[in-house]
């Protein structure tokens, strides 16, 4: 009796290991930082446009500005979440190096 074909298809492989996932978390982690910074630069337009509306007596500013510290405080949060997360990783990293 002939043998039966494998199923077509990807095999299965092994799954990453701890240091290979952690340096894909690292690399996503990087590829933050860009995007990060230009949302902070646009936050600090709204609230300099903010401010001089309001500097020129025009009460639609403040809101724009308040909006804007509310949103720079959330990035700064989040800028310091990412930088530890950066500086967690290294530090796995060289931990991992130092052992083997």
């Amino acid at each position: 009796m002939p043998r039966t074909r494998r199923a077509p298809g990807n095999r299965p492989r092994a799954p990453k290991t701890a240091r290979a996932l952690l340096d894909d978390v690292v690399d996503c982690a990087f590829d933050i930082e860009q995007p990060l910074t230009a949302a902070e630069e646009l936050v600090q337009a709204l609230r300099m446009i903010g401010d001089g509306m309001a500097a020129d007596g025009n009460d639609q500013g403040l809101p724009i500005a308040a909006v804007a510290r509310v949103v720079s405080d959330r990035l700064d949060a989040l800028k310091r979440a990412w930088l530890a997360a950066i500086k967690a990783g290294r530090r796995r990293s060289n931990e991992r190096a130092v052992v083997r």
